[in-house]
C-alpha cells in the first residue's frame, strides 16, 4: 500500500504490519502481495526526498524512475506523454506531483470505465493511431521516437505517445511482438528496433518499437546471434496519393500543351 490511489492497489507486508500494529488484527503474512514500487532501490530511495532522488539521477544522466520529471501541462497546452510502468503492464503519465500515475477515464453517460492496463480488451480503441492491441497477452512497449503520419507531403507527429500496448508471444526461446492486424516480429536482443509502416485511413503511419529484454516477458530465452544493424519490420511504403499526384501533373502538362497548341 502507498500513499496514493491507483487502479492496482497492493496489500504488501507493510500494509499488514500497519494493521497488526493497530492491535486489532493478526494478519497472515503469507498472503502479502509484492510491492514493486521502490523495490531494490536502496536506502537513498527510502530515506531521501523524491526531489533529491530525481536531481541525483538527472545529474548522473539516468532516468529518475519510479519518479518522473516531465511536465504534464504548461498552462497553454497538454504536454502529457505516455510511458510504460516498471512492470510493463500499463501505460503511465507523468503529472509532476511528482509521481507516476496510471490513468483512468469514464465514458460519458455510462458506467463503463477504461483505464491504461494492457491486459483489458475493453481498452481497445477503434482507429487507434499507434495500432495498439489490448488483451491478456499484451504488454507495454516503448518507442524510439514519436510515431508520425505522412500523406501527400504533409507530416504529423504523434508526440504524446512514447509507449503503447502490444501483443507478445514467447516461442522457442525468442520473444515476438505484434501490432494490430500484423504478423509477429522477432525481438532478438534488448534495444532492438522493430519498424512499423502501415497505411491506415489514407495516411502512412510509421513507428519504431524498442524491444525489451526477453527475460522480462519469457521464462525461457536463448541468445540469437544477429547483427545489430539487421532491419526488422515492414518494408518501405510510398506515401498515399503519390501516384495520384503524378497523374495530376501529367494531366496539367497535357492540358497546357493543348492550350498552347490552340493559341499558336
Amino acid at each position: 500500500m502507498t500513499g496514493t490511489h491507483t487502479q492496482n492497489p497492493v496489500y504488501s507486508r507493510i500494509t499488514l504490519a500497519l494493521l497488526e500494529d493497530s492491535g486489532w488484527y493478526k494478519p497472515n503474512y503469507e498472503n502479502a502481495e509484492e510491492l514493486h514500487w521502490g523495490r531494490k532501490l536502496g536506502c537513498d530511495f527510502a530515506r531521501k526526498s523524491c526531489g533529491e532522488w530525481i536531481n541525483n539521477k538527472i545529474e548522473k544522466g539516468e532516468m529518475p524512475t519510479p519518479f518522473c520529471n516531465e511536465i504534464k501541462h504548461d498552462g497553454r497546452k497538454s504536454l502529457a506523454v505516455t510511458r510504460c510502468t516498471s512492470q510493463r503492464d500499463s501505460l503511465a503519465l507523468c503529472n509532476l506531483v511528482p509521481y507516476r500515475k496510471e490513468f483512468e477515464w469514464k465514458l460519458p453517460n455510462t458506467t463503463i470505465r477504461r483505464d491504461s492496463r494492457c491486459e483489458l480488451e475493453g481498452n481497445n480503441r477503434e482507429g487507434e493511431d499507434i495500432l495498439e492491441v489490448y488483451g491478456s497477452s499484451s504488454r507495454c512497449l516503448d518507442f524510439k521516437q514519436p510515431w508520425r503520419e505522412r500523406k501527400c507531403g504533409r507530416v504529423r507527429s504523434l508526440s504524446h505517445y512514447m509507449a503503447g500496448c502490444y501483443e507478445h508471444l514467447c516461442q522457442n526461446g525468442t520473444l515476438f511482438i505484434a501490432v494490430h492486424d500484423s504478423p509477429l516480429y522477432p525481438c532478438y536482443y534488448e534495444g532492438q528496433h522493430v519498424h512499423i509502416k502501415r497505411i491506415t485511413d489514407g495516411w502512412l503511419r510509421e513507428g519504431v518499437i524498442v524491444c525489451p529484454a526477453c527475460e522480462e516477458f519469457c521464462s525461457q530465452c536463448k541468445k540469437v546471434q544477429v547483427q545489430s544493424d539487421t532491419y526488422i519490420g515492414d518494408p518501405d511504403l510510398d506515401e498515399p496519393c503519390a501516384s495520384s499526384t503524378s497523374l495530376l501533373w501529367i494531366s496539367l502538362i497535357v492540358m497546357l500543351y493543348r492550350i498552347l497548341n490552340n493559341v499558336l
